[in-house]
């Protein structure tokens, strides 16, 4: 009964020793503890954990990318730990349970650039309402003039609804998306959200992680220089109220203020190029007394911020506008184009008398150069295609091959704008330090497969590697400092 008592006393004595010294009172085999002796440090596996002896296998870490592996057989008593094989004193410093760094998996979907989310529409979503002649009359291939002389009579001002179709991912889980605004064109007197292409690319950037509002906005006028540049500024006060109407409704919604993109064709892309640089103090003399910007819907305020412009066939009509914001713009012109000019012209040259009744305005071969020179990004894709306006729509009035390069253009130039210096991995030579490349990284978290980490920063890991496993991989996810995610894979 003594013996027994002090045995049971010994075993106690042992448990608070092997407690309190930085090592576990009990190894769990095939568990991975990390190990300091006088000779190594490293990690360790044990295959055998008895009372008095563990066996096992030691990866010990010699500063280079793979450990050197060993066997590592101890045997304990009251006086301390000794190498099982040859009895020599084991100086154990620590041998405590290897805890892996927390890691946060997150989408690399936000990079915006791959299909994988189905799409839901909210169709004919009114955003507001004011006064004005129409904002919504199907696209035609009829001439203009036919077009024009078929409205004569409605031209009697009177308060409409605005309205917009909105596509966005059937996703719950991110808590804010972009915003792309869509703008269709139609020479500020036809056309409506629906035109040739729109719900293609509605559709397609929403199914990217995009919430896509295409917007009708008000149309008409009559036939004078007045009533036109009027009937441009009414353009971009309503697409203001609807970015407006998007941001405020956040619960319906939840795009990020900070990113919205707007994008058009020939007026819609004019109408997109003025939302982004027009400011109040450039707003038409002939168009002051349609009121401020936010006119429409003064009382829906909610700040946002642009961050690119794709501009299909646009023009502005004063240069310097382009000098009030550093915002990117993508540009696609025809040298030929007939309707909305190229470089400085008046529009509808195919319209007799154009130069009586139209502002003179500078097209896209004139914006990039400019903008350009202020030392911002801008791109141009130039067409040499005499008499064609709308590049995107055939002869059959529907849309063409290369609507689908300008999706493709569009969709990248956008991501390269939200993510300029996207994660690359970098192993640095004869070193355990994995380092991710890239300015914009918020944050990051880090997991091995076939190793461990050591250590971790916001941009980089240190790692060891094990020599007998098959597969090695180093995996990190983490947050760019627009609010945007990654993760990415490098096999070893």
């Amino acid at each position: 009964m003594f013996r027994m008592k002090r045995i049971l006393l010994t075993l106690s004595l042992l448990a608070i020793f092997t407690a309190c010294d930085g090592r576990p009172a009990k190894i769990v085999s095939g568990e991975l503890y990390k190990v300091t002796t006088a000779a190594d440090s490293g990690y360790v596996r044990f295959h055998k954990a008895g009372l008095r002896t563990w066996e096992g296998t030691l990866y010990a870490d010699k500063g280079t990318l793979y450990a050197q592996k060993q066997n590592l057989r101890i045997k304990k008593s009251r006086k301390g730990y000794y190498q099982k094989d040859t009895g020599e004193k084991l100086f154990l410093k620590e041998l405590t349970p290897y805890s892996e760094p927390m890691f946060i998996e997150r989408p690399k979907t936000c990079e915006y650039r791959d299909s994988v989310y189905t799409v839901k529409t909210k169709k004919d979503i009114v955003y507001g309402r004011a006064v004005g002649y129409w904002a919504d009359y199907p696209d035609s291939d009829e001439p203009f003039l036919g077009i024009y002389m078929q409205k004569m009579g409605d031209k009697k001002k009177k308060e409409i609804p605005l309205t917009m179709d909105v596509y966005m991912p059937k996703d719950k889980g991110v808590a804010s998306r972009p915003l792309l605004v869509l703008i269709h064109g139609g020479g500020f007197y036809n056309g409506n959200k629906t035109n040739a292409g729109y719900k293609e690319w509605g559709e397609y950037f929403a199914s990217l992680g995009y919430t896509v509002a295409s917007v009708n906005y008000r149309l008409g006028f009559h036939a004078n220089k007045a009533s036109i540049e009027k009937a441009g500024y009414r353009a971009v006060q309503d697409v203001n109220a609807a970015i407006r109407f998007i941001v405020k409704n956040y619960k319906d919604y939840g795009v990020d203020p900070q990113r919205v993109f707007v994008a058009g064709t020939s007026a819609g892309a004019i109408t997109a190029l003025n939302v982004a640089y027009m400011r109040e103090e450039n707003v038409p003399s002939s168009a002051k007394g349609e009121g401020p910007i936010d006119a429409v819907n003064p009382y829906t305020q909610a700040d946002f911020s642009i961050r690119a412009v794709g501009s299909m066939w646009g023009a502005v009509n004063d240069l310097s506008i382009l000098k009030n914001a550093d915002i990117p713009i993508i540009s696609f012109h025809s040298t030929g184009d007939p309707v909305v000019p190229f470089g400085k012209d008046h529009p509808f040259q195919d319209v007799f008398g154009n130069e009586l009744i139209t502002p003179v305005m500078y097209g896209d071969g004139e914006i990039i150069p400019y903008v350009k020179n202020l030392g911002r990004k801008a791109v141009l894709n130039k067409y040499d295609l005499p008499g064609i306006h709308s590049i995107n729509i055939g002869d059959d009035f529907k849309i063409n091959k290369e609507s689908y390069v300008i999706q493709y253009a569009l969709r990248d130039f956008f991501a390269d704008v939200m993510i300029p210096h996207p994660v690359q991995f970098r192993v640095l030579a004869d070193s355990q330090n994995i380092r991710i490349e890239g300015t914009d990284v918020a944050e990051s978290s880090w997991k091995v497969e076939g190793g461990v980490i050591q250590a971790t920063g916001k941009a980089n890991a240190k790692i060891l590697l094990f020599p007998d496993v098959a597969e090695h991989k180093v995996t990190v996810s983490g947050v760019y400092t627009n609010g945007l995610t990654f993760i990415e894979e490098l096999p070893l």
